[in-house]
């Protein structure tokens, strides 16, 4: 009873917040958000968010629910926040969410996670299926970073970029939300200039090493300028100079979008039962979100943010440095 009750009674002390108009963006309130956000999305009456269930659509209406609160427009057709395709593999339709922050722009910003997981199990895991594998790290943790930043974004005055927040689904079964939306219309409305992917981004100093790992920092010369940005005592900041396509940026990739990777990297309890809520660093999941707050900040500042391939020497040495982390 107690796991089924804690997430709820989060979620209500949030919405009695939302009621009164508090969105205040000091640490003990964004933590207390990002707790109530992973704590529904991770709970067991999601059953592990599998792609093309009702446990998605359900995990779906919450993030809809949190795009309206924060002051999004729906972005697809301008008349829904649900982007519907269908997965071949699974022969299930599925959905994106999609909010849109109009600033009367040329140019947009896509910030992007994918909220689904892979359910009981039987798909992915790592561990023994029939179990629930929550998925607070993967990825509700990049869902309720995405939600915060759109929090702040609306309230952010003389904003260059119109900002469009994606919460993916189907990426744990082939990255497919992300390849249907950059085939899509909204690709265009307007121009999408670059993209911030935030797929796990919950578990900080899961290895003692207190550091946020940026893929992508080469995809782009404005981003030579934007990185250098001070992170603070609270982070490391580790550069990787390519995006390998095992998360939601490499669609926009392979559409010469100038992209960053946010992601603490991969702890043991990686597609397990035991990615829990639990497990959550959220005092570095707010340290998260204000380093990448001043990032955005930096990148409305650097002019154009054009695309650039990476060498192969680049792709190779990103490749390498991922398998450091699987070890």
């Amino acid at each position: 009873m107690k796991k089924i009750f804690f997430p709820f009674l989060l979620f209500f002390l949030s919405f009695c917040s939302v009621i009164y108009g508090q969105f205040s963006f000091n640490k003990e309130d964004v933590i207390k958000r990002l707790n109530t956000d992973i704590a529904v999305l991770a709970s067991d009456s999601l059953q592990g968010r599998l792609s093309g269930t009702k446990y998605e659509i359900k995990a779906r209406d919450y993030i809809i629910e949190k795009f309206k609160e924060a002051g999004l427009k729906p972005a697809v057709g301008d008349t829904s926040f649900e982007q519907k395709f269908f997965i071949n593999n699974l022969m299930q339709f599925s959905y994106n969410v999609c909010g849109f922050l109009d600033n009367h722009a040329p140019h947009t910003v896509v910030l992007g996670a994918h909220y689904d997981h892979v359910g009981l199990g039987d798909f992915g895991s790592r561990s023994k299926g029939g179990h629930i594998h929550h998925g607070a790290d993967d990825n509700a943790s990049g869902t309720a970073v995405v939600m915060e930043l759109a929090r702040r974004l609306v309230k952010t005055d003389s904003l260059r970029y119109n900002y469009l927040f994606v919460a993916f689904s189907a990426e744990e079964v082939g990255l497919y939300g992300s390849k249907y939306f950059t085939e899509s219309n909204l690709m265009k409305k307007p121009d999408v200039r670059y993209m911030l992917n935030f797929d796990m981004v919950g578990r900080f100093n899961y290895d003692g090493k207190k550091r946020l790992i940026i893929y992508g920092s080469r995809t782009s010369k404005a981003w030579k300028k934007v990185l250098k940005i001070p992170a603070g005592k609270f982070l490391r900041i580790k550069k990787v100079p390519y995006g390998p396509g095992f998360s939601d940026h490499y669609a926009f990739y392979t559409h010469q979008v100038p992209l960053l990777y946010f992601t603490t990297g991969l702890p043991e309890e990686y597609h397990t039962p035991f990615d829990t809520y639990e497990t959550i660093d959220f005092e570095g999941m707010f340290n998260i979100v204000e380093y990448v707050n001043k990032l955005i900040r930096e990148a409305e500042k650097a002019g154009e943010v054009l695309f650039r391939e990476c060498s192969g020497w680049q792709v190779f040495r990103s490749f390498m440095f991922s398998g450091t982390l699987m070890l």
